[in-house]
């Protein structure tokens, strides 16, 4: 019978940082699922929807995310808006739908809120926070005086700085550390 002492990334770190190289490096090569990103593209979906416009096609690349792109249709009006028009536009059209409501007279209404009158809540589309990134990005785009459709288009490029995010996070050595269920040789090998 042979006995083989294994190590947490933490201990193999603070022992061996050869061996934890080795096993960062091998398990940044082999875990390339995103975590979240499921979540992430359908957060971006239910900002289209919210705002009725009809989600055609995206592409969204967490490794480059200026090749990521979105298309859909918008009237041609309402896509060329710029300024307060495009701002009264997000308001008349998507915000509005996300606000809590004024003149809530009982307490049980209140209380299910949680939130201020007219305030738009965390996460009010899907609970996920990508919802506050996507609609602080459009408010964002308009202000810096893009027109909607610029706007909207730039929702591919949102989604793909969050998935970029969310791969360096979970390519860290505090990612990898936390993972203390992991268990390694001295040499940095899994079992």
């Amino acid at each position: 019978m042979k006995t083989i002492e294994v190590y947490t990334p933490a201990e193999l770190k603070e022992h061996y940082p050869e061996g934890f190289e080795k096993a960062h490096s091998d398990y940044n090569y082999n875990n390339i699922d995103i975590p979240w990103s499921d979540d992430t593209i359908e957060s971006m979906k239910q900002v289209f929807k919210a705002a009725n416009i009809a989600l055609r096609d995206w592409s969204i690349d967490g490794i480059n995310p200026r090749c990521s792109y979105v298309k859909f249709d918008i009237e041609t009006a309402t896509g060329e808006l710029t300024g307060q028009r495009a701002i009264a536009w997000l308001e008349n059209n998507l915000f509005w739908k996300l606000r809590t409501p004024w003149g809530m007279k009982k307490i049980k209404d209140r209380v299910r809120y949680h939130h201020a009158p007219g305030s738009i809540p965390e996460c009010p589309l899907t609970g996920y926070c990508a919802d506050d990134d996507y609609l602080d990005a459009l408010t964002k785009e308009i202000l810096d005086g893009s027109t909607i459709k610029e706007a909207f288009q730039n929702l591919g490029y949102v989604a793909g700085k969050i998935l970029e995010g969310e791969i360096e996070y979970m390519q860290s050595e505090e990612y990898f550390i936390e993972n203390d269920w992991m268990e390694y040789t001295a040499e940095g090998k899994a079992i």
